[in-house]
């Protein structure tokens, strides 16, 4: 049977950890499906493998260029031996499609997840590790414009959006009355820049006092009692609400 190894950087909570949920949760068993994580497990992790599949966590840091993470990556590919690697995110790309392409896997695919601000630099290191990709998938046309202005060949990208689970029935929830509700899904990590949608909650208030403005941030993360405190002094914690899903 056909083996395929997908890599990211962390199968915790987050975007792309909730991608490869899906993939686990909707795969049809017709070929062997691993995943790996970079630098740590948790709530992905327990996810998928409660669902029968093997789940690798190599505990090394990530971060670019990390050579202690090239080496176990390598020696897990030289291992595993599988036919495809599938990597998703920048230092996944990085560390696995070096890893892949010294093992000679087969079939390598890069996977951009954003619209990273390399420096000049970084744009032709990560030039040279896409041109060991068989294909490069982008989430949307934005990052298809980006990679191909000078990362990657055209003809090497394709654009394939994150997939949604249609068996959960979405839930309604009452907007305020005269007013509205602005609501961010995902991790509070500080890269999300997460603080400025606060501000804006607070401008929104002085300039239309009459109006009722919320601002529900959807998630966990590490700057979640950073962003509480912040709302505090901006004025506005009762207008910022935190909240691992959205109820009726």
């Amino acid at each position: 049977m056909m083996k395929v190894i997908r890599i990211t950087t962390s199968l915790d909570f987050g975007g792309i950890e909730k991608v490869f949920e899906l993939h686990a949760k909707y795969h049809k068993r017709n070929y062997e499906l691993i995943f790996v994580s970079l630098s740590g497990g948790g709530k992905a992790e327990d996810f998928i493998r409660n669902l029968g599949y093997r789940v690798i966590i190599l505990n090394v840091n990530s971060k670019v260029p990390g050579w202690k993470c090239l080496i176990k990556l390598t020696a897990l590919l030289r291992d595993e031996k599988p036919y495809v690697v599938h990597t998703c995110g920048g230092e996944a790309n990085f560390h696995g499609l070096i890893a892949a392409f010294a093992m000679r896997v087969p079939r390598r695919i890069g996977e951009e997840i954003g619209v990273p601000n390399h420096s000049f630099i970084s744009k032709i290191i990560f030039r040279i590790v896409y041109s060991t990709a068989h294909k490069v998938i982008a989430i949307s046309n934005a990052v298809k414009q980006y990679l191909t202005s000078f990362e990657v060949p055209v003809g090497k990208v394709s654009v394939i959006y994150n997939p949604i689970d249609l068996s959960i029935k979405p839930q309604k929830v009452r907007v305020p009355h005269a007013g509205f509700r602005i609501s961010s899904v995902g991790r509070l990590i500080h890269h999300k820049n997460l603080t400025i949608l606060i501000d804006l909650v607070k401008i929104l208030r002085e300039r239309h006092p009459s109006k009722l403005f919320e601002l529900w941030l959807i998630g966990d993360g590490t700057e979640r009692e950073f962003l509480k405190e912040y709302a505090k002094s901006a004025g506005i914690e009762n207008l910022v609400k935190f909240t691992g899903f959205v109820s009726e």
